[in-house]
């Protein structure tokens, strides 16, 4: 297993001593220069994977596995911070003398204040201090609730960040209040420790420049739509009824500036890890892990990409977690989801980059904006896999034993989980094909995915995942070891 996991192993080894070489030939080409802390903050930005270990919970409940995880995002030296963490609440039932399990989804969003200790943008050691709100799900499926049985309130959390080159470790505490539910999980008034760690997106390698544009551009402005009903009465008993439809719009012309940070075009290639929403089981921190490698340039996106690991798999119906109503028959059903183990996932997608694309659109001439790259993309893509695997787990420990039973008495026409079935996972060839849809979030080499893949024959199989990965520019990271090698060997 380890010998398996050295070649991504190394290509991490790999980024951190480039990240460290070009620093290093940076500080021979230039005198030394005074310490601007704010010039410090701005550089740092990183993405990465936070977890939290709620406690104190409310109706019996308590996190299963001991925290929730998912991605998170520190820009601006941590001032701005954004995370997405789900798991699982558990607790024991005395029918059918099993557990249940409710699933847990929350967003927060802080502004932080940072104070660097040491005068240094490479290494640091920073205490931070920042106020911000949080939205929280999972209510107790045992008890009414007129909303979701969420939280939502306002939080200060302090902390600590370690930041080492284009590694930063963080820790904090979230000290939170607001309204809760009755039905919440959650309650109002708490306070939840959480880590993070999270890697650079390499500003540096990419040297980002701003490219300006002026030109004439068309809009549209004042868009508006109405519809109007006429009903007639005709003497031999019945009415006609007409509804038109009415739109309008204003076409604007204009000189306008687009601009955009462009980095140029790239290939890159770099680690993937699938960060698991889905914490049911305790060897599932991390499900999927492998590389991807692909280009970008201008909207244009394609990538190729590996993984091994576990799959998941859903259950065999569609279970109302969060659905905000008493819920007691599913609550006590017992997980029928789990694992497609020893799995292996290669595939290709395209897609389109739409930050590039609307600030391009509209522009008369769009020919300066070709292979215009932006630092910032959102791109919208589509791809195609192939996986295969050697074993099936389910969470539940008689999960095969489950899933006869619902087949038993629920896949007959005209019951409702009948209706919806979504097939029997055991019958699952070894290897199949799927399609997948989603969106790639980047900031400079930092990019988070989110995916939908969507199996035609076994629908049980469709399913969406949240990964992170790093898209390092292949030409530059040889170009930056290519001139630390030519003035290390200078100054020797």
């Amino acid at each position: 297993m380890i010998k398996k996991r050295l070649p991504i192993a190394a290509l991490i080894i790999l980024m951190a001593y480039c990240n460290g070489a070009q620093s290093q030939s940076d500080s021979i080409k230039r005198k030394k220069t005074e310490y601007d802390r704010s010039e410090t903050l701005m550089s740092w930005n990183f993405g990465g994977v936070e977890f939290m270990a709620p406690s104190s919970l409310k109706h019996g409940y308590h996190v299963k596995n001991q925290f929730l995880s998912g991605p998170t995002l520190d820009l601006f030296g941590g001032i701005v911070k954004m995370s997405v963490l789900s798991g699982y609440y558990t607790r024991s039932d005395t029918f059918p003398g099993k557990e249940i399990n409710v699933k847990t989804n929350r967003f927060g969003m802080s502004f932080n204040f940072p104070l660097p200790i040491i005068r240094s943008a490479k290494f640091n050691i920073v205490p931070h201090f920042g106020l911000g709100v949080f939205t929280q799900t999972g209510s107790d499926p045992f008890m009414k609730t007129e909303g979701d049985g969420g939280v939502f309130g306002f939080n200060v959390n302090p902390g600590l960040s370690l930041i080492m080159g284009p590694v930063k470790a963080s820790a904090c505490v979230y000290f939170e209040g607001g309204y809760s539910e009755k039905a919440s999980i959650n309650r109002g008034l708490h306070y939840y420790p959480s880590f993070s760690i999270a890697l650079s997106p390499q500003v540096f390698l990419f040297n980002p420049e701003v490219f300006s544009h002026t030109g004439m551009k068309h809009w549209i402005e004042d868009f508006n739509s109405y519809s109007i009903t006429r009903r007639e009465n005709f003497s031999i008993g019945y009415d006609k009824v007409t509804t038109t439809t009415y739109t309008s719009w204003s076409e604007m012309s204009a000189v306008k500036t687009a601009t955009i940070k462009d980095v140029r075009p790239f290939f890159f290639i770099g680690p993937r890890i699938q960060t698991s929403f889905r914490r049911i089981n305790q060897s599932a921190i991390i499900p999927t892990y492998g590389f991807n490698m692909g280009f970008r340039s201008g909207t244009f996106y394609v990538n190729g990409f590996y993984d091994k690991g576990q799959i998941y798999f859903r259950e065999p119906f569609k279970r109302n977690e969060n659905s905000g109503v008493e819920n007691k028959v599913e609550a006590r059903l017992q997980r029928m989801d789990g694992y497609l183990t020893g799995a292996r996932r290669v595939g290709a997608e395209i897609g389109l980059d739409l930050v590039t694309y609307f600030i391009k659109e509209g522009f008369d001439d769009q020919a300066s904006f070709i292979n215009k790259t932006s630092y910032y993309g959102f791109i919208l893509k589509v791809g195609y896999s192939q996986q295969s695997h050697t074993g099936i787990s389910f969470f539940a420990d008689s999960g095969s034993t489950y899933l006869n039973d619902f087949i038993v008495k629920n896949n007959a026409a005209g019951s409702f989980y009948g209706y919806k079935y979504r097939g029997d996972v055991r019958t699952a060839p070894s290897i199949m094909n799927n399609v997948n849809i989603g969106f790639v979030a980047s900031v400079g080499a930092f990019a988070i995915n989110y995916d939908y893949y969507m199996n035609k024959s076994l629908k049980v199989l469709s399913h969406s995942e949240v990964s992170i990965c790093y898209h390092y520019p292949i030409s530059r990271l040889f170009k930056a070891i290519n001139v630390y090698a030519k003035t290390h060997r200078k100054v020797k």
